[in-house]
């Protein structure tokens, strides 16, 4: 190749490594979670309890109401309830690599009804956390709630190190 269109070249190269932005990287942070999952359920009280489902879920969600269904589907066209649900998490698993979490907590009804949620959260493309998995189940009686939110972080095993 001539030194004349290789130059060109590899400037051209060297512009595209300099402009491409690295995979946004996130850390296992479980507060972010727990902030998520309050403000959903804040959002029903304020906004309607299917309203603020349509509005937290990623594309690709999934309920389970009792079958599994595409919650986009699902929640097209329906009406919020008159009186949403309460809800707050207890726990928090979230992903070594911060991209994925899990959170459980109890649920209330107005009718008396008492449950446990668990929500499955991913983060979208720039790094907030949408639902992709949503299961209510109801109780005979409510689970205390905790003194405390817990939050924990998956330990990644980490490839070993080349010089031993």
């Amino acid at each position: 190749m001539r030194p004349t269109l290789l130059a060109p070249l590899l400037v051209l190269g060297a512009a595209v490594l300099v402009a491409a932005k690295p995979p946004m990287r996130f850390q296992p942070d479980p507060s972010s979670v727990i902030a998520a999952e309050i403000a959903f359920s804040r959002l029903a009280q304020e906004k309607g309890q299917w309203t603020a489902f349509r509005d937290t879920a990623a594309d690709d969600a999934v309920m389970v109401v009792p079958q599994r269904v595409l919650a986009k589907d699902w929640l097209k066209g329906r009406d919020d309830p008159p009186a949403p649900m309460n809800w707050s998490p207890s726990i928090v698993y979230v992903a070594c690599d911060g991209n994925l979490a899990a959170s459980t907590g109890n649920w209330s009804a107005t009718d008396g009804s008492v449950g446990y949620f668990t929500t499955i959260w991913r983060r979208d493309k720039k790094g907030r956390w949408k639902w992709i998995f949503d299961h209510r189940a109801p109780l005979a009686s409510p689970r205390a709630a905790p003194e405390f939110l817990t939050g924990k972080v998956a330990t990644c095993k980490r490839p070993p190190r080349p010089d031993g």
